[in-house]
């Protein structure tokens, strides 16, 4: 089932258990079925509707709320996180099918292969340059070896001889596998996202040449783009929130960071970049834009409520605050700044009133499913 279906669903068991309730519950005093049946921003939502779907109630209060910049963060991989994958071998180039920008590779999986049969005498000449290579770094390795068990070099030096020489080891049994079958195909290590790729099927590579960025998305930066007249804000930068498949999170829920923020703009952009690390997730995808709330230091004393519990309509907003028991009210507000979780209330609101901070859209489509009753007031 859909989310459409669920959410109609939804829609039609509220309308049916306020219906059946209303036929069924005459017990309200009268004196506050009179308040209320003549207002009609009042809806009538009964607790055993609130308690089958994702229903809250929270107090407006007074408190500090941070000022916030609001903006949008690229999400681009760590500088630490990504890595180039070079042919290992001079030929004609097959991507693997997964091979695709932004694409997930696992551990095994084939980036790309190089078909060097049709090279004449190309395979001959790298074996022969990897066999010289390679005797020329054992025979180094093997006279440091020697000099270091009598204590002439260091270990540091011995070290780097032993990397060159495995390295122009595993060069060669490269070339051999090529040989022998005519291939040299280039697989994960790990899972990968590939990232950007350099080459298209059938193109002519020489060894070293690039054919893709791969990062591991294991570190993310989120880079968000403000203009100059932040500038002092961004001196107190505490964090940020971001939102991600309509659900606000803190970055600290992702071990996010703030990293850094430019002091100066360029020709090619007018506008400070501001730096943020996290943990990668599948959440985020390399390349695409999040909404942010950059978070400064500095605080207001204000009201406010959660910022779920707005319901827009035509650039208004509106909350559902509980006047009575089961009874909700519509009401117009005006808000000012909002960190995405808390929405400052400059007016509409007073503090110690209790609003709907989940759930308000099913209020509202219970209430436009009906009317008023003029002698009950309830909806029907």
């Amino acid at each position: 089932m859909n989310f459409k279906n669920i959410f109609f669903s939804t829609f039609l068991l509220v309308l049916t258990a306020c219906h059946n309730h209303s036929d069924n519950d005459h017990h309200h005093d009268d004196e506050e079925d009179e308040v209320h049946h003549h207002n009609a921003n009042v809806v009538e939502f009964h607790d055993e509707v609130a308690e089958t779907i994702d229903f809250k109630l929270d107090t407006v209060s007074a408190g500090r709320l941070q000022q916030t910049i609001h903006t949008t963060a690229q999400i681009i991989p760590a500088l630490d996180d990504e890595h180039i994958i070079v042919a290992k071998a001079r030929g004609i180039i097959t991507l693997g099918p997964s091979t695709i920008t932004g694409n997930r590779i696992s551990a095994g999986q084939v980036i790309a292969s190089t078909n060097s049969q049709a090279i004449e005498g190309s395979l001959r000449m790298q074996q022969e340059q990897a066999q010289a290579e390679l005797q020329r770094t054992e025979a180094e390795y093997n006279r440091k070896l020697k000099l270091a068990n009598e204590q002439v070099v260091t270990q540091s030096d011995l070290n780097s001889a032993k990397a060159e020489y495995l390295k122009a080891k595993a060069a060669l049994d490269d070339i051999i596998s090529v040989a022998t079958n005519g291939r040299s195909v280039i697989r994960a290590s790990e899972t990968e996202y590939i990232r950007h790729l350099y080459v298209q099927n059938g193109q002519f590579v020489n060894p070293g040449d690039p054919i893709a960025s791969v990062s591991h998305n294991m570190r993310l930066y989120l880079q968000a783009d403000v203009q100059p007249r932040y500038y002092k804000q961004l001196q107190q930068i505490a964090g940020a929130n971001i939102n991600i498949d309509g659900i606000w999170h803190d970055i600290s829920d992702f071990n996010g960071r703030f990293v850094s923020c430019g002091r100066s703009t360029s020709p090619n952009s007018p506008l400070l970049p501001v730096i943020f690390e996290i943990d990668g997730s599948p959440d985020f995808v390399a390349g695409t834009f999040v909404d942010i709330y950059i978070k400064t230091r500095t605080f207001e004393h204000t009201l406010s409520i959660p910022s779920s519990s707005l319901i827009e309509e035509m650039g208004d907003f509106f909350v559902f605050v509980n006047v009575s028991d089961e009874h909700y009210e519509k009401r117009e507000v005006k808000i000012g700044q909002t960190d995405g979780y808390l929405t400052e209330i400059i007016s509409g609101l007073s503090e110690g009133e209790v609003v709907v901070s989940r759930g308000a859209v099913i209020v509202k489509l219970a209430m436009s499913s009906g009317s008023l009753d003029a002698h009950s007031g309830h909806v029907h």
